[in-house]
């Protein structure tokens, strides 16, 4: 398969080389154990299986590789109970880091509505919901402009809770974080 084209222009011929654009979406998980902690997203595949990341490099996506998120989503693992997920999204804020410290952005957690996952009983009641956000697209904050990543640029999400409250979860919440946006990268050849 070629990886590039040569294109006839009036100032001559120019090489270009092809691009993969594809959806695609980079998802992380964190255990959330207790409250007066921070926790990050992207931070580190180790130890961790493909149900948990598909993140292959520490903090950042391959270099040649770009990618443009068009929506942030926080989804609860199933089995998560309501309490728990009201104290988590309710007390915590979530910032976006890059180049290991640099702040972008930072807002409460529960602004990060999944606009998926499942609906279903937990251990309390059958009428528990196991999702952050009705399941359904238009229930997910979009950016209004992409974030772009560049392959090699670090980059980080930090979940951390309101020091004033002391309340805690009934036991540890694991928690997804969606990256949902287009990736473009180098085509390979044959």
């Amino acid at each position: 398969m070629p990886t590039q084209v040569k294109v006839q222009t009036p100032e001559g011929v120019r090489t270009i080389a092809l691009s993969d654009v594809r959806p695609y979406w980079l998802y992380d998980t964190a255990t959330i154990a207790a409250a007066d902690t921070e926790h990050y997203f992207f931070r580190t595949p180790e130890n961790k299986t493909l149900v948990d990341t598909n993140l292959r490099q520490f903090s950042t996506i391959q270099v040649g590789w770009t990618f443009d998120i068009s929506t942030i989503r926080v989804v609860p693992r199933v089995a998560i109970p309501i309490a728990d997920m009201e104290i988590l999204f309710a007390n915590t804020v979530t910032t976006f880091l890059r180049e290991g410290d640099i702040e972008i952005f930072t807002l409460p957690t529960v602004m990060l509505n999944a606009g998926c996952g499942l609906f279903g009983a937990t251990t309390n009641t059958a009428e528990d919901i196991v999702s952050l956000g009705i399941p359904a697209s238009g229930a997910v904050m979009k950016l209004k402009w992409p974030i772009v990543l560049y392959g090699g640029e670090t980059f980080q999400f930090r979940t951390q809770w309101n020091p004033a409250v002391s309340a805690s979860l009934s036991a540890s919440a694991k928690v997804y974080m969606v990256l949902e946006g287009t990736l473009k990268r180098g085509v390979r050849g044959a």
